[in-house]
């Protein structure tokens, strides 16, 4: 069952499931959209995507969504990428889309409004309307006789976050779209009993979200789609749908515990379960959260990326580790393993009791000439075979080369990025950093600034927080060793209140990590931490510039 807040639609369970064995309406094809094609997909999140979604899919088109926060200049940019020959958008974007679509050289031909029934258009006549396809007559789905058509023939499109540098275009087949939905529906297991009612904020664009609905019509879950991002309309949808589960990045759960008006039991009576995805979460956040959940719920942490079919590990009730929240264990149909980073070849180093149960240091990767996996408590950067595992990376042959990793077997890995160790106490994965983003402290050791964000978030004072290096230099004691390039952290925070204080922030992290990971660098004080778009990453690059 779904529900759209933001129109008052409900659709019974039936009828959902209905649409995702349908026969797409043969007025599909009547705007140019042929098989083959990427079809963009613009909107905000709306129940009604579900039947054009595979209808696109049924045709054997390619669907590709898009966050309908971007700007004229990135949808065009990434029609561009996603060599789009049509684009389907909520009337209010219609301006913007057929300015991006003038850009890619399209014309009004390609272009249609997605106008559910029972919406208000007031759009141009010119442009085709999903209500017309819906009233349409219908076609066969595409056939696919063979296992390799099946692997072979694409079915999506998603763009990479960007966290660490221009998004890419990830590309997914049948056989992969079928075989994470499993996964989904392998790990996202819940009451089997009453009517258990999951929340869903993320934008439709987001990969996880459509293997999530297969995954909520197999085991009967009521899922309630929010159209828009405004905290304190999510915070009152809980209540007034009495929902039992979430999920929200860390950013917007700091968010909460941090604005008076927002901490409110009342808003989190119904919960259950909250997870937290894309982002490690301190055992100190999660225990000051807890204080607004009813006693018999719990706040746990997920792990995946959209690439390796979105889910990678599955959340554990049991935490035996202190500091972080595992991300869990390996759901059915993925493995992981971690591969000893290139500069840690020589020694390798464990968990100091020093870092709270944090992460020892970690080094940035360039290859894996060693072929050499890590054992536990020995941090490395994770690797994920997945059945649902992407084909390539779109018209970028360099990246898909450097981001698949093959084995003995033969069998295909995806390089991460993430850095991670897994615990020798509870045999769970915790994930602590990008690699890219790590840096040598004065002393040698190296840093990852997303493990002290997560600490610094647990703060009191602070409202959002990014930690860069800064150059050693005139920062250290004379009698600190520095070796050559050496950084120091540098923590920029968006504070609750003006009047706090530099040396309490010092002081506070001090008190609870090495002496290398102190805030040697200092702290500035920033009206905002520019994030990328849906506040999941921290624009590092632009930080220099507060």
């Amino acid at each position: 069952m779904v529900f759209g807040d933001g129109s008052g639609v409900y659709v019974p369970p039936l009828d959902l499931l209905s649409w995702y064995f349908r026969l797409p309406p043969k007025d599909i094809h009547r705007p140019g959209i042929k098989e083959g094609d990427c079809v963009i997909v613009h909107s905000r999140n709306d129940i009604y995507l579900y039947p054009l979604i595979f209808g696109i899919i049924a045709i054997g088109a390619i669907y590709c969504g898009t966050n309908p926060i971007i700007s004229c200049d990135e949808l065009s940019q990434q029609m561009q990428a996603a060599d789009a020959s049509y684009i389907i958008v909520e009337p209010h974007l219609l301006d913007l889309a057929t300015h991006a679509a003038e850009r890619c050289g399209l014309g009004d031909g390609a272009v249609s409004v997605f106008n559910p029934p029972g919406r208000p258009l007031d759009s141009d006549n010119r442009f085709p309307k999903f209500e017309q396809l819906l009233k349409a007559g219908e076609m066969d789905w595409i056939s696919l006789n063979t296992y390799e058509a099946t692997k072979s023939t694409p079915v999506m499109r998603f763009f990479s976050t960007g966290a660490t540098g221009s998004p890419k275009l990830g590309e997914h087949s049948h056989n992969s779209l079928v075989a994470s939905t499993l996964n989904f529906i392998s790990a996202w297991r819940r009451p089997t009993q009453g009517n258990y009612k999951m929340l869903h904020w993320v934008g439709m664009f987001h990969s996880a979200i459509v293997k999530m609905t297969g995954m909520a019509i197999k085991n009967f879950y009521t899922i309630y789609l929010t159209r828009g991002r405004d905290l304190v309309s999510l915070l009152e949808a809980i209540p007034k749908f009495q929902i039992n589960e979430v999920i929200v990045p860390l950013p917007l759960l700091n968010a909460i515990l941090k604005t008076p008006d927002l901490a409110q039991k009342h808003y989190f009576a119904t919960l259950t379960r909250v997870l937290v995805g894309q982002h490690a979460i301190s055992t100190e956040l999660r225990d000051q959260f807890m204080e607004l959940l009813p006693p018999d719920a719990e706040i746990l942490s997920c792990y995946g990326v959209q690439e390796a079919g979105q889910i990678a590990s599955m959340p554990c009730s049991q935490q035996l580790d202190p500091g972080l929240v595992a991300a869990g264990v390996c759901v059915s149909g993925v493995s992981f393993k971690l591969m000893r980073l290139e500069d840690d070849r020589k020694a390798t180093q464990t968990l100091s009791r020093q870092t709270h149960g944090l992460t020892p240091p970690l080094s940035p990767a360039t290859s894996f000439a060693s072929q050499e996996e890590v054992g536990v408590q020995t941090p490395g950067e994770i690797l994920v075979r997945s059945s649902g595992l992407f084909t390539k990376y779109y018209n970028d042959p360099v990246a898909t080369a450097a981001a698949l990793h093959f084995d003995a077997d033969g069998d295909r890995w995806f390089r991460t990025g993430d850095v991670g160790y897994v615990s020798a106490e509870s045999q769970q994965l915790y994930v602590v950093g990008r690699v890219k983003e790590v840096f040598r402290s004065a002393g040698g050791q190296l840093v990852s600034p997303a493990e002290l964000e997560v600490m610094l978030l647990a703060h009191p004072d602070i409202l959002d927080v990014a930690v860069a290096p800064v150059p050693a230099n005139g920062l250290l004691k004379p009698d600190d060793a520095v070796q050559a390039s050496a950084s120091v952290p540098r923590a920029y925070v968006q504070p609750v209140r003006p009047d706090v204080k530099e040396a309490d922030i010092v002081e506070w992290l001090a008190a609870r990590v090495p002496v290398y990971k102190q805030l040697k660098g200092g702290v500035i004080f920033v009206g905002e931490i520019p994030r990328h778009a849906w506040g999941r990453f921290v624009l590092r690059d632009q930080l220099a510039q507060l």
